[in-house]
C-alpha cells in the first residue's frame, strides 16, 4: 500500500519576491534523491492566510509523492523543513495520507 504525500510550496516570499530558480531546482533534486520521484502541479490555486491582522496570499505549487512506509514520513518533514527556512516561511502546510499539518 502506498501513502499520498504532498507539501505546498509558495511562489513567492511573504514580501512576493519570487523564489530563486536554482532553490526550485534543488526541492526537486532533493525529491528525486530521497523520494525516487515527485509529480510537481503548477496549475493556479490560490492561498489565503491572515497572521497578526495581515492578509497573506499566494499561489503555491503542489509536490506530490507516494511513500511506501510510514519510516519515509520523516524525509517528507525534512523535505517540509528546508523549504520553510528556505523560503524563510513560518510554516509549510504538508499532507500524509489525508492528514494535514503545518511544518
Amino acid at each position: 500500500m502506498m501513502m499520498e504525500t504532498y507539501i505546498l510550496v509558495p511562489k513567492t516570499y511573504n514580501d512576493g519576491k519570487p523564489v530563486e530558480d536554482e532553490k526550485w531546482e534543488a526541492l526537486k533534486m532533493m525529491y528525486l534523491e530521497r523520494m525516487g520521484g515527485v509529480t510537481i502541479e503548477k496549475d493556479p490555486k490560490e492561498g489565503l492566510w491572515v497572521d497578526d491582522g495581515t492578509l497573506y496570499e499566494d499561489k503555491p505549487v503542489k509536490y506530490v509523492c507516494a511513500i511506501k512506509s510510514l519510516k519515509q514520513i520523516k524525509d517528507i518533514i525534512e523535505i517540509a523543513e528546508w523549504v520553510r527556512d528556505e523560503w524563510k516561511q513560518e510554516c509549510v502546510y504538508v499532507s500524509v495520507a489525508g492528514m494535514a499539518d503545518y511544518i
